[in-house]
Parts: structure tokens; C-alpha cells; sequence
């Protein structure tokens, strides 16, 4: 779904696959784009961010946590839009 741009259905996808797959540096990574697709650029950092520590060896997790942080604000204050479907 994400691939087709629709984010929205791919997080709420995403959202219900994330308890078997809490591990998984590629599934917190699409949560993150789905975030930062639907302009959710605080909750994408975070996505992001526990991607990178799960795959500390990928650095694509990191600069996107990096651009999506620059995205939400310089100190961190700017809020996402609220949140429209599944849980995030």
C-alpha cells in the first residue's frame, strides 16, 4: 500500500502486524514513511529512531529520524497533526 501511495493504509497495516514483528528494523522504518507521508513528522522520528537501534548498521534509519526531527522543529515543540485511524 505504501508503495501505491496510500500511507494510510499502510500504517494501519503496519499497526496491526507490529506485535509480531516488534523487532524489526524494516517494519518500524515503513511505520516511520507511513508517518512521514501523512505529515507526522515527530511520530516518524520516533518510528525512525527505533529503527535505528534495532539495525545500527543501516544509516538510512538515522538520517531519516534526522530529517524528520528537522521536520517537526529545531526543539522538538512542534506537535503532529492529530492522529486519523489506528493508534498512531
Amino acid at each position: 500500500e505504501l508503495r501505491r501511495g496510500h500511507a494510510d493504509a499502510a500504517l494501519e497495516i503496519l499497526t496491526l502486524v507490529e506485535p509480531a514483528l516488534r523487532d524489526s528494523a524494516t517494519l518500524h522504518g515503513a511505520i516511520g514513511e507511513s508517518l512521514r507521508l501523512l505529515g507526522r513528522p515527530c511520530a516518524a522520528a520516533s518510528s525512525f529512531r527505533r529503527a535505528a537501534a534495532l539495525a545500527p548498521g543501516q544509516s538510512r534509519w538515522r538520517a531519516l529520524e534526522e530529517s524528520s526531527r528537522s521536520d517537526c522543529g529545531a526543539d522538538g515543540a512542534a506537535q503532529d497533526p492529530p492522529a486519523e485511524g489506528p493508534g498512531r
